[in-house]
């Protein structure tokens, strides 16, 4: 096994010819890459460009949203730019960045729903994978990739699989990451306001500057002592603005990327509920959800302040489970606590987080609004 391959993510083998299971598949079989390419970028490089290398060349691009694990940048990266130093790392030849473009083009395919997703065009996805994986060498993700074909392979074949947890667990994971993302999301959005006030003075200050140094040209002309202190305030502020504006669009990017990729993950969560990927995963058959038969004002915006206990609403599994501990209220709580999901899944379809106050409060953001989803008829402990 090669000592450049660290990542220690396991693929989650579908134990049925699931539409959501093979789309679970595939997004881990992509994030498994991007973990173990860049991980194998990085390992290469340090000794040769330093510790820093890819903050440098960020830096050098002007382009602050370099990702060192995202699959779409470890692909695109060495795919695009004939000098990136990632080329350093990897073989030579059409042939290998052949590989790599065909997978570029199958990520932006499944991750924007334009692909098929039978088991038989997963495991050819799956074969290109193993591939890239071989030629690098990348040991540990090819041994996956390997793994999970000889699984297709078995379902094909008309195998039988008992039910495994660690795929509902992986979708839980995944609708947890979502409601963080969200949450986040808000909070970088007030920061990005402050900085774009913050910024939007230093560049008032730069044309003050600016109209101070074309007065004091007109008034003494251009070898005059002031002209040149002028001119060195002028530049001090505008090294200031640049720097207020690199920082301003960084922060930009940041939130444009968690963005892309909360929408990503939505619409592939969306995609295992319509495919009961769930009742799949547990080997059940997909039955009518119980509903409740109470009525709540969907969009009520609520102008108190969110409660500071977590829970997350999960549309896959259709209940409520603590953010913390990861617990299913139901378990706990019973009937009352799925019933209650059924309700805030009417206001909040997409699920995500949820905030409850010690009154038993509960509110969730639509977009940039705090909404109002009703109150938890029983005592959270």
């Amino acid at each position: 096994m090669s000592d450049l391959e660290i990542s220690k993510r396991e693929l989650n083998f579908p134990n049925a010819k699931n539409e959501g299971q093979l789309r679970l598949l595939i997004l881990d079989a992509f994030i498994l890459l991007g973990e173990s390419m860049g991980n194998h970028y990085d390992i290469k490089l340090r000794p040769i460009l330093g510790n820093n290398w890819l903050k440098d060349l960020a830096r050098d691009r002007k382009d602050y949203g370099y990702n060192l694990i995202d699959p779409d940048w470890v692909l695109k990266e060495p795919l695009r730019n004939s000098t990136s130093p990632t080329r350093l790392t990897l073989p030579k030849g059409q042939g290998f960045y052949n590989k790599i473009n065909l997978l570029a083009k199958t990520r932006n395919a499944y991750f924007h729903n334009q692909a098929e997703c039978n088991i038989e065009s997963v495991r050819d996805i799956l074969q290109y994978f193993l591939d890239l994986c071989l030629a690098i060498p990348l040991d540990s993700a090819a041994i996956q990739y390997s793994q999970a074909i000889v699984r297709l392979d078995k379902l094909i074949a008309g195998e039988i699989f008992a039910p495994e947890s660690s795929g509902l667990n992986r979708i839980q994971l995944l609708e947890q990451q979502v409601a963080d993302m969200e949450e986040l999301a808000n909070a970088q959005k007030s920061e990005i306001a402050k900085k774009q006030y913050v910024l939007d003075a230093a560049l008032d200050e730069v044309a003050i500057h600016a109209e101070k140094l074309r007065e004091v040209e007109d008034q003494v002309g251009g070898k005059d002592l002031l002209i040149a202190q002028v001119l060195a305030e002028k530049q001090i502020a505008e090294k200031r603005a640049q720097q207020l504006q690199e920082e301003f669009d960084a922060k930009v990017a940041e939130l444009n990327d968690k963005e892309f990729q909360e929408r990503q993950y939505k619409e592939l969560l969306a995609k295992l509920a319509e495919s009961h990927t769930v009742a799949s995963i547990r080997g059940k058959p997909e039955g009518e959800e119980s509903a409740s038969d109470i009525n709540l004002e969907p969009g009520s915006i609520w102008t108190g302040e969110k409660g500071a206990r977590r829970l997350t609403l999960s549309v896959n599994f259709r209940e409520l489970y603590d953010t913390k501990s990861g617990e299913l209220l139901s378990e706990k709580y019973g009937q009352l606590a799925t019933e209650l999901a059924q309700e805030w899944l009417r206001i909040k379809p997409q699920g995500g987080r949820v905030f409850v106050d010690s009154n038993g409060v509960a509110t969730a953001f639509q977009g940039e609004n705090l909404v109002y989803l009703g109150r938890v008829t029983f005592e959270l402990h």
